[in-house]
């Protein structure tokens, strides 16, 4: 199913109840898994907000109606969308995807000006300022002989990777 993707639906007829029960279970199970997938990845939203939209309609189906002698009634609407865990697995690709952008973030070559280096040849590893160092970025360039003045030396950080240098002075 990672290629693939699979639409249900349940043409009833339902009551109010019936239909709420429906909707609440099928799209708390959609929003846990109908985001998994390549395909399904980018139509899920879609497919969320068709229902969304169509949930409107429940409401508008008649009153359950529990037929005399029946052994079996309507079924109880159970409980709201996000009273139940597994709608809140649609929140797992934010997460990871929040987590690699902040990552990226963090770890952008502009975001290390200012931090600790110790040098080994024309690599350097990040150290903290309190502790021995070789000197300070400066600034990030393309190339090494685009450094600034006053410049050390133009390393790659072995923990960054990127193509830019990193300019090191005297810190």
């Amino acid at each position: 199913m990672l290629l693939l993707r699979q639409t249900t639906t349940f043409p009833g007829p339902f009551c109010r109840d019936c239909g709420l029960n429906v909707f609440r279970s099928t799209t708390a199970h959609t929003l846990a898994v109908g985001w998994l997938g390549l395909v399904s990845f980018f139509v899920f939203p879609f497919v969320v907000l068709r229902n969304v939209l169509k949930r409107r309609l429940i409401h508008r189906l008649p009153a359950p109606v529990s037929p005399a002698g029946a052994a079996v009634g309507p079924a109880k609407p159970g409980r709201s969308l996000f009273a139940r865990p597994l709608a809140y697995f649609v929140f797992v690709p934010v997460l990871l995807l929040g987590a690699v952008v902040l990552t990226s973030w963090l770890e952008s070559p502009g975001r290390q000006v200012g931090k600790c280096v110790t040098v080994y040849g024309s690599a350097a590893d990040l150290e903290p300022c309190s502790s021995k160092h070789d000197g300070v970025i400066t600034a990030v360039a393309d190339e090494p002989g685009e450094c600034p003045g006053g410049t050390m030396t133009a390393v790659w950080l072995r923990s960054v990777e990127t193509t830019e240098v990193f300019c090191v002075g005297r810190g």
